[in-house]
């Protein structure tokens, strides 16, 4: 008996590469933190690098912005896991353009630019004003407080800013009324 099967060859090479904006659905949170992250003033990240074209290529800075939100609002906030997700999850790699930063890169983008990470939250508040989604109250997070703690006042107060813009992404990515294009053909 002969049977018809849709054939499995893992060895088969693409004729072309494919393009990431096939892999995900036109609404899906991905997308709309790339469009987020579009809008978002990040001179700040870009004057840390040489202009000059000198020295090792590094990553893009607003392609790292892009992936810690995407992160944070997945939930994931260590390095490694943000680093095995890059090569795992179609959503990472779609956000980091297919690129794969180990975790010290991006543990080292974390640390050095946590105070702009931090301001980065002024941004998302303004957007969420925008929208008519700002509310008076505090961002629950399900991390024990003295774990939290722990890592220092001002790491703590870092990575809490990250959370709050995260929180707000996803508050704003969730009522489709963000200010602008993709975010309003969101998929349930």
């Amino acid at each position: 008996m002969a049977y018809h099967l849709v054939p499995c060859d893992r060895v088969q090479g693409y004729l072309m590469p494919p393009s990431v904006r096939e892999w995900l659905p036109e609404g899906d949170l991905a997308w709309f933190i790339l469009e987020v992250v579009e809008q978002m003033d990040l001179k700040e990240f870009y004057s840390a690098y040489r202009e000059d074209g000198w020295g090792a290529a590094a990553y893009d800075p607003a392609m790292r912005v892009g992936m810690l939100l995407y992160a944070y609002c997945q939930r994931v906030r260590s390095s490694r896991r943000i680093a095995a997700a890059l090569e795992r999850d179609v959503g990472f790699r779609v956000v980091a353009a297919n690129g794969q930063p180990d975790f010290r890169t991006i543990c080292r983008f974390r640390v050095d630019h946590d105070e702009a990470l931090e301001r980065l939250f002024a941004q998302v508040l303004r957007l969420c004003r925008e929208a008519g989604l700002v509310k008076e109250g505090l961002v629950k997070e399900g991390l024990g407080f003295r774990r939290f703690m722990r890592r220092g006042v001002r790491a703590a107060s870092s990575e809490a800013g990250i959370i709050g813009t995260a929180h707000n992404l996803l508050k704003l990515w969730r009522s489709g009324q963000a200010p602008w294009g993709l975010a309003k053909a969101r998929c349930n």
